[in-house]
């Protein structure tokens, strides 16, 4: 099941529809893109990467996020992407329903639709 929850994965990039445990800076988002083993990721301001893969129904980052570092306005944009970051980095559980990927971690849900559906919240 991981393989094929992994292969599904590969090639998208979701956007983030609805964040519960978190309230994300008015106008952003969180953006994922799944590219072979490479992570993109975007909440706002910077971006990152890592390698990833899915064990079982567990998102799993691998060797942490690799971060650009410039300031961002407001400064609470800093604060999203370490939150965001540290989600993804949790080892949170994934489900991926149709064009819905849902992480669920310790703290937060982040509900995310494919890109070329969604409607950014």
């Amino acid at each position: 099941m991981s393989r094929n929850l992994g292969s599904r994965l590969d090639g998208r990039t979701y956007v983030s529809t609805r964040v519960e445990g978190y309230e994300l800076v008015d106008g952003t988002h969180v953006e994922l893109t799944f590219e072979g083993d490479q992570l993109g990721f975007s909440a706002g301001c910077n971006s990152g990467g890592a390698t990833w893969s899915v064990e079982g129904d567990v998102l799993v980052i691998g060797g942490g996020m690799a971060m650009t570092e410039m300031f961002c306005e407001p400064p609470a944009l800093m604060d999203q992407e370490a939150w965001s970051s540290e989600l993804l980095t949790s080892r949170p559980t994934v489900t991926l329903d149709g064009d819905t990927m849902t992480l669920t971690a310790q703290r937060a849900v982040v509900t995310f639709s494919d890109r070329e559906d969604a409607a950014p919240g």
